[in-house]
């Protein structure tokens, strides 16, 4: 259920916002460690076979938005270098709190979503070669 309502928010580019359920928010923006984050659960979860064959796909799209869209001449964009709750009375949590922290490229919270996506990704082109193969032999 809960990746059913996490896909349900993703944007027309399969990606998901900064501010999750308001994507019309004016200076929201599709932010990508978020978004590889859940493409990595749904590709990983899609493998250990606990969500349905199909969250492989959206995780794939999403994975290929993120490679066309948010990485720039080498360098991956659109990360929210930091956010969080309590501690300052400026992190009270809302729209226009996260909306003002500042995005960076090439984050590490981003870079590696990314390489745990990717490596989700070959995991699984390698299980589908295995599986061609074993035919092949039969």
């Amino acid at each position: 259920a809960a990746a059913e309502h996490l896909a349900a928010y993703r944007t027309e580019n399969g990606l998901l916002c900064q501010v999750i359920d308001q994507p019309e928010l004016d200076g929201n923006y599709t932010e990508t460690s978020g978004s590889l984050m859940a493409a990595y659960a749904f590709l990983r979860g899609a493998a250990l076979h606990v969500l349905p064959l199909r969250y492989r796909q959206i995780g794939l799209q999403m994975l290929r938005t993120v490679r066309s869209e948010k990485l720039i001449d080498g360098r991956l964009t659109d990360i929210c270098s930091a956010a969080g709750l309590g501690g300052s009375t400026n992190r009270d949590g809302s729209a226009a709190y996260y909306l003002s922290e500042p995005v960076a490229a090439n984050d590490p919270k981003g870079v590696g979503a990314l390489m745990s996506a990717e490596a989700e990704r070959c995991k699984g082109l390698r299980q589908i070669r295995e599986k061609l193969v074993r035919c092949e032999v039969v």
